[in-house]
């Protein structure tokens, strides 16, 4: 903030200014950071890149603000003791495996980056940041992944910030509002009668998924709320998603203005996509999976599926198909468990923890993101990936090792089973790489998900493995999420 400021960190930070000691305390205080996750492996390699992840997934958000409190914030000096103010929030990545993580292993920080997102919201009376550096909305990608990321912690229980302030500006983005609170407002959305009145911004494809899978969020905050009506109206623009289907290619693709289809060479053609194709942008509808799998045609879908990791390489820099350097991908793998297939959801994303994660300088397989990347690696090795935010089932695959210990937090978790959630299995996951029975505090689960809830109640998941693909445990393996 200033050199007040400055003096105070550093007192408070490094007093001695020695570089030994410094050294010795920043070990001393990842080691207490990093314990917060066990893990037991054979494999060093597995526990070196996990653990590399892990530290990842804790550098960001990054705190803002000084020792005292106090934080810079569109050209005023502002203070808090309620919360930490943080930076670097990489919206559009972060939302997908980063903050269901963080809500399970370091929910405080959670809970500050709401917080902190709210109150550039407030002071700017503005949409939250979609790419927020130092207080400022850089804007970069697309979506309203603030509504996301508020929304889905909000659902969680993390609700330690002016929730009912939170869906106002959320609400108002979403409606592309010019006042909210008596003041001018400036939503991040497409000010276009399109996707106000027809749920699809024109020629951006991307666009047009992204926002609908914040109005489904946003239709669940509603929802918990009391909001009939806005819940009925959010929903109801969600629904619209086949929409944007064309039958033709049979694919999900962008429209021109009067609503109809663009012209796309083929499946690979990236008009209206960003970061991506039609072939990795077309799964985008994370909240409806079975239903998208009804509108492709099921048996059709699921040969797709099989293809699109089969064509792809997944340690390159970049892929046509399953492209894990890049987040519209992200998480694809448990689409299986939810079309009734959880068997291949275990083989894929193995594939992918072993191929698309290496030791050394180029060990990743694309752009970290801000820990995206680390927390996909993080969440799957101990066995899960959030599908959709909003929707708290966090679905299963075999983890990664033989046991995982994750410390709780009274504050922010139920913690009624105890204060830690352990993953056991019977034997040795890199050779049995497959699922044949699951215990949850000592009752079989038949279903390939757990909630965010049970989760962080605590307690002991023990898998049975098996070295050959068990098509035949899971009774309920379908979980329709628009309802």
């Amino acid at each position: 903030v200033d050199m007040e400021g400055a003096r105070k960190n550093l007192e408070s930070e490094s007093p001695d200014f020695d570089f030994d000691k410094t050294r010795e305390n920043a070990f001393g205080v990842w080691e207490n950071e990093l314990e917060n996750v066990q893990v037991s492996g054979v494999d060093e390699t597995d526990l070196k890149i996990f653990y590399t992840c892990l530290y990842h997934t804790l550098l960001d958000p990054r705190t803002m603000a000084d020792v005292d409190g106090r934080f810079p914030l569109n050209g005023e000096i502002l203070s808090s003791d309620e919360y930490t103010h943080r930076t670097m929030f990489s919206g559009w990545d972060v939302y997908r495996s980063e903050f269901p993580l963080l809500a399970v292993i370091r929910p405080d920080i959670v809970n500050d980056e709401v917080n902190s997102l709210l109150k550039i919201a407030e002071t700017k009376n503005t949409s939250f940041p979609r790419w927020e550096l130092m207080g400022i909305d850089a804007k970069c990608m697309v979506g309203d992944p603030g509504t996301i990321m508020i929304a889905d912690a909000y659902l969680k229980g993390i609700r330690n910030f002016d929730y009912k302030k939170a869906y106002e500006i959320a609400k108002a983005s979403a409606l592309c509002k010019k006042s909210l609170f008596s003041k001018p407002f400036t939503s991040i959305r497409p000010d276009c009668k399109q996707y106000l009145e027809n749920a699809f911004v024109p020629k951006k494809i991307s666009e047009t998924l992204e926002y609908l899978l914040a109005d489904y969020t946003l239709s669940q905050f509603a929802k918990d709320l009391g909001h009939d009506d806005d819940t009925e109206y959010f929903m109801s623009r969600v629904k619209r998603y086949p929409e944007n289907y064309n039958k033709r290619l049979g694919f999900m693709i962008s429209r021109r203005n009067n609503g109809w289809f663009c012209f796309e060479r083929d499946i690979y053609d990236g008009i209206g996509c960003v970061e991506s194709n039609i072939f990795q942008q077309t799964w985008f509808v994370p909240y409806d999976v079975e239903g998208l799998s009804r509108l492709f045609g099921e048996k059709r879908t699921l040969k797709l599926l099989e293809r699109f990791f089969e064509e792809a390489d997944f340690g390159k820099l970049w892929n046509e198909s399953y492209n894990h350097s890049n987040e519209p991908c992200h998480n694809i793998t448990h689409y299986f468990s939810i079309l009734g297939l959880p068997e291949r959801t275990q083989y894929w994303t193995r594939r992918v923890q072993k191929e698309a994660y290496r030791l050394g300088a180029f060990g990743f397989c694309g752009n970290e993101d801000v820990g995206q990347l680390s927390a996909w690696y993080v969440l799957s090795a101990l066995g899960f990936a959030q599908v959709c935010p909003g929707h708290q089932d966090y679905f299963i695959n075999t983890p990664l090792f033989k046991r995982a210990t994750l410390k709780l937090n009274k504050e922010y978790h139920s913690c009624v089973n105890g204060e830690t959630f352990t993953v056991e299995c019977d034997k040795d996951p890199l050779e049995y790489p497959y699922i044949s029975k699951i215990e949850f505090n000592g009752k079989l689960i038949k279903r390939p998900h757990l909630s965010y809830f049970e989760i962080t109640s605590g307690g002991t998941l023990k898998f049975e493995l098996s070295k050959e693909p068990v098509t035949d445990y899971f009774e309920e393996t379908k979980n329709l999420f628009l309802n």
